[in-house]
């Protein structure tokens, strides 16, 4: 590997932590440990034995599940095994699915009971029809029963069955807060995860109700399809390349492999990443006769199993009916039945938006995001209550007509705090830096005298303390905002000039001793200087 490749953790405790950084620095070449969640983070360990499972709840794991597709998530005895030593890091075995979690199933019909019990033990996991407290989360279609009533109590996550299909979709646990299940659905008849079902038009048959998660905001769909399709074309690109070295006819100057071996190996690749697949002979239904209000077996179109089992056994139609998107469906006795595509967020449902300073591509994306979630575009003079300036801009802006001028920053706040904050933080605001030189930049920062400031080059900086969007959107500001002064350093050490935290540790003996809380205290032995984001940005733009 031509430069270090960076990796984190989470839900260790301080002996694990010790022991996974001294393996990591001596036994895995061009392997760098790093405290904190960084854009350059592409390993996160976890140890799928601790205690009721930390690591499932840990921000740092959450955040990756739903927008880090790009992050291999190892378990730390993989890291630690003997064997593995001298390997690259990539080659060692992911986590799986349901990894060492308890799956208590209640309330589920049994051909959903059935398929969803397999894909749970198939996967890493293990089904139980018992409630215990160390059961980690528990899976029905209605919120009632004793089941759901004690995990109530006991604080064990109660979600719906869709939460089980789209975590085997992601390849990760997703936050069970997105799928919680309410007890104040009525009356709503929902699809399951399958389409294009031929029910007979009229009231014979419905469709098995049951509340479906909020898919949209559990996880960027978008992104992780983006990087499975550019992992399948480097992996296909990689296998070419081995059959060329490996096949003298292939290295002749001109040659190329047959067309039928890279259609294949691009195939095989496409369905190990879990694309969808456009035929709908194998997809498995579930019916419900109004007449004796029982589920009908599930039943293979044209080909039938002989068991639940059997019609999972091929991973293609597994991968099938977990892609299948959810649909809502009300049929009326008399009318013929009219769908109705289930509403996305509406986080930004009251606002309306107006985006500046964009590429085109940047742009679309954004316009995509903010519809996604409810927010309304608009392309005139008339007055908006956000106008959203690119981040990177650097002009004073002239505004009379909107509320409130922010960065892409507010969006991403707005969508991952779940809310609308107009008291939205200073960087989430354009931020005009002003034109000087480093040694000026040097003098105001670290408080260097003009006759005793060091030298012209950069400022090596590193962050700390911050967590979630924070954590990115900090990093992006110092290392491409800032890339003119500052020489950003994703590793604290004592050639580090300046650490900017969260906040300020108090040095109460009461308070936590976290990985910033050291970071600090390292910087004060060492003379490093430390500031609060805050205090750096307003020494920064005073």
């Amino acid at each position: 590997m031509s430069s270090d490749t960076f990796i984190t953790s989470t839900g260790l405790s301080d002996t694990e932590k010790s022991e996974l950084e001294l393996i990591v620095r001596e036994r895995y070449a061009n392997t760098t440990y790093s405290p904190d969640l960084t854009t350059d983070v592409k390993v996160l360990v976890i140890n799928k034995r601790g205690s009721h499972n930390i690591w499932l709840k840990s921000r740092k794991f959450m955040f990756v599940a739903s927008f880090r597709p790009d992050i291999k998530v190892i378990d730390l005895k993989e890291i630690c095994d003997s064997d593995n030593f001298g390997k690259d890091i990539f080659e060692l075995a992911s986590i799986k699915p349901f990894e060492n979690l308890r799956v208590s199933l209640s309330r589920l019909e049994d051909g959903m009971l059935d398929k969803i019990r397999l894909i749970i033990n198939n996967n890493g996991g293990k089904a139980v029809s018992h409630l215990t407290n160390d059961t980690d989360v528990l899976i029905s279609m209605v919120a009632e029963g004793q089941r759901y009533v004690a995990a109530v109590k006991w604080g064990i996550p109660v979600v719906s069955p869709d939460w089980c299909f789209d975590t085997l979709e992601r390849g990760l646990p997703l936050n069970t807060v997105f799928y919680k299940l309410s007890t104040n659905v009525t009356n709503i008849v929902r699809r399951l995860n399958f389409e294009n079902d031929e029910d007979k038009v009229g009231s014979e048959f419905y469709v098995k109700t049951y509340q479906l998660g909020r898919r949209d905001q559990a996880c960027d769909w978008e992104k992780l399809k983006e990087w499975r399709d550019k992992e399948s074309d480097r992996q296909l690109e990689s296998y070419i390349k081995s059959r060329v070295q490996s096949d003298p006819q292939c290295s002749i100057e001109g040659a190329v492999l047959p067309t039928n071996v890279s259609l294949s190996a691009n195939n095989d690749l496409k369905r190990k990443f879990g694309k969808g697949d456009t035929n709908e002979d194998d997809i498995v239904k579930i019916r419900k006769s109004t007449k004796t209000d029982a589920l009908w077996d599930s039943v293979i179109k044209k080909k039938k199993p002989k068991s639940v089992e059997s019609a999972l056994s091929s991973p293609d139609l597994l991968k099938r009916m977990m892609m299948k998107k959810k649909e809502v469906i009300v049929k009326d006795t008399k009318q013929e039945k009219k769908p109705i595509i289930a509403p996305k967020g509406s986080i930004l449902g009251a606002y309306t938006f107006k985006l500046e300073h964009y590429t085109d591509d940047e742009r679309h994306k954004l316009q995509k995001v903010i519809s996604k979630f409810g927010g309304k575009i608009t392309e005139d003079e008339s007055p908006c209550d956000f106008k959203v300036i690119n981040y990177k801009f650097n002009d004073v802006i002239a505004d009379t007509c909107s509320r409130y001028v922010v960065t892409e920053f507010a969006i991403e706040r707005f969508i991952y705090n779940e809310r609308v904050d107009f008291d939205q933080c200073l960087w989430c605001k354009p931020l005009i830096i002003p034109a000087f030189t480093t040694k000026e930049f040097r003098i105001r920062i670290l408080q260097e005298s003009v006759d005793t400031v060091k030298s012209e080059k950069k400022v090596k900086t590193c962050i700390s303390g911050f967590q979630g969007t924070d954590l990115s959107q900090i990093e992006r500001i110092v290392k491409e905002k800032l890339e003119n002064w500052v020489e950003f350093s994703p590793i604290f050490d004592k050639s580090c000039e300046l650490l900017v935290v969260e906040r300020l540790s108090s040095h109460h003996v009461s308070s936590p001793i976290t990985n910033s809380v050291r970071k600090q205290n390292l910087a004060s032995k060492w003379g490093v200087r430390v500031l609060c984001f805050n205090d750096f940005l307003k020494n920064l733009l005073e």
